[in-house]
């Protein structure tokens, strides 16, 4: 190259290298075309050879494979290549296409003013001819510019417009979701698929989370305790899970926010009742039926044991003794440290306390008798509940398909109102179909009452301490609903007059007061 110089438009005198070494950079945007081997393969041949009729030798080669030239992302190709050419004043510049640089003209025009004011000779192998030493070669740099701007922003257009017929389609548009892989789709059929074993670790988590059983903190650890793992093998983290159990797409969905979700060709995983009662629980609509100590055996009581301090329900663990070898569970206030015992010790009160309740087949009996009474008092001559939310939710979807419909029809008096009537009907057609969950729940919440009046018939000490930790749950709350409260020096305290356990002692002397236990109440509605 000879020696030449010019002058910017701030009118400064630029001095441009004079030297026969160059760098090379290419770029390609996505993946797809980064394992063409007519990709980036291609640019370096075509880069090669303008060196070689021009007497250049090439010390490096900068490459930037999968990366957008139009979003604001850090490429590091362009970014090493920057660098040398910035460091190094002995090199300059070739490449393939001026929109290899930057689809848009703004920062492209930045960059070549910044190697410019550098003295870096910069051409590229596609328009040889554009000579940046002379104002035609910047005026027609410029236009090419332009043009890879307008190119990408009609392909933009196009791509949006494809993505669009796509997604009413029922394609999946992006990456699939966990527990699913992209495929090439057929006419007609999916572009997504579950794959095993990922799938069955998914759809084990609804199921799990459904029953209230465990904390979305417990079912992540149970999850990844029994292998569940991302598609890299690596462990998902908690929110990751929570985005899991939030994700339409197991229920055949195809999520937009621009358009709304839509219907999906791909399987369903789970059914809309299991999918409406998790988000229920993930929003805390619906409660978490059994206590955070389920998944620990060694400390039953944890959360259900309250400090008399503080009123902080106590947690539990492992510790390690004096000598540092051996491990003894406690339970113990996190808030104010006012409590901590041995789990084994607390047990022992909590069994010498259930000891104080006799037992009989007559007690049994007696028991769920009162029991049917109080319900049926509260119910009354209602008529069926179920029967009539049913039949209300069979008319608001009546009534929705009608709205939909006269959308399709474009009636001008629906028209206009669409989307708040639908977002209302929506929305009393959940509630419903919530009403009608917590109906069926309440139901069987009380057939779990009358199968636990029968532990009455026998020792109820020895049934909570044989039982399995699935069951000791249902013992411990129907008769303490508001828990115990432990103190340090005198232990568990003496319940509330208004726990079942009290009313079944006046029961048992004979005194007839039983009320009805707090927590088993059908819904008013």
């Amino acid at each position: 190259m000879s020696r030449k110089r010019r002058k910017n438009r701030a009118g400064n005198t630029i001095i441009y290298r004079t030297t026969k070494y160059v760098v090379i950079y290419i770029r390609v945007s996505t993946e797809e075309q980064a394992k063409d081997a007519y990709g980036p393969e291609s640019q370096e041949i075509k880069c090669r050879e303008l060196c070689a009729q021009r007497g250049w030798i090439v010390v490096e080669v900068f490459k930037d494979l999968g990366y957008s030239g139009w979003k604001n992302v850090k490429r590091p190709g362009f970014r090493a290549m920057n660098e040398y050419i910035r460091t190094n004043k002995n090199v300059n510049l070739v490449f393939f296409d001026y929109s290899r640089i930057y689809r848009r003209m703004s920062p492209a025009i930045e960059f070549f003013e910044k190697i410019d004011s550098w003295g870096v000779y910069s051409v590229s192998a596609c328009h040889p001819n554009i000579d940046c030493l002379t104002a035609a070669g910047h005026a027609a740099r410029r236009a090419e510019l332009n043009k890879a701007e307008d190119f990408s922003d009609s392909l933009s257009e196009t791509q949006k417009h494809r993505m669009k017929a796509a997604l009413f389609s029922g394609r999946w548009i992006t990456l699939a979701p966990p527990g699913f892989t992209n495929i090439r789709a057929k006419k007609g059929g999916p572009n997504i698929v579950p794959v095993e074993p990922e799938i069955s670790f998914i759809r084990k988590s609804f199921l799990e989370f459904r029953t209230g059983a465990y904390t979305r903190t417990e079912l992540f650890r149970e999850m990844t305790k029994r292998g569940m793992r991302r598609k890299n093998g690596k462990e998902y983290n908690v929110d990751q899970f929570v985005n899991i159990l939030r994700n339409i797409a197991y229920i055949k969905q195809v999520p937009s926010e621009e358009y709304g979700p839509q219907p999906g060709l791909h399987q369903r995983i789970v059914s809309d009742e299991v999918y409406r009662d998790v988000q229920f629980i993930l929003d805390g609509k619906k409660s978490v039926t059994a206590p955070y100590v389920k998944n620990r055996p060694s400390v039953p009581l944890r959360g259900f044991l309250l400090c008399n301090q503080c009123e902080t329900r106590l947690t539990g663990g492992a510790s390690k003794g004096n000598h540092g070898k051996t491990y003894y569970n406690y339970y113990y206030c996190y808030f104010c440290h006012s409590v901590s015992v041995r789990a084994d010790k607390a047990d022992a009160q909590f069994v010498e306390l259930l000891r104080q309740l006799p037992s009989g087949e007559a007690v049994s009996s007696k028991f769920q008798g009162i029991l049917k009474d109080e319900w049926e008092k509260k119910v009354g001559d209602e008529p069926n509940i179920e029967g009539r939310l049913s039949r209300g939710l069979s008319k608001l979807l009546q009534d929705m398909k009608d709205l939909v419909m006269a959308h399709v029809r474009g009636d001008p008096a629906v028209e206009p109102y669409f989307d708040e009537l639908k977002k209302e009907l929506e929305g009393k057609i959940s509630n419903i179909q919530a009403q009608i969950s917590e109906t069926q729940e309440t139901k069987a919440k009380f057939s779990e009452v009358l199968d636990f009046s029968r532990f009455i018939s026998v020792n109820l000490a020895n049934a909570w301490e044989v039982a399995e930790i699935k069951e000791t749950p249902r013992v411990q709350n129907t008769l303490f609903p508001g828990g115990f409260r432990y103190d340090q020096e005198k232990g568990i305290l003496n319940p509330g007059n208004d726990s079942v356990f009290c009313q079944l002692q006046i029961f048992l002397l004979g005194n007839m007061g039983l009320v009805r236990p707090e927590g088993f109440e059908p819904p008013a509605y």
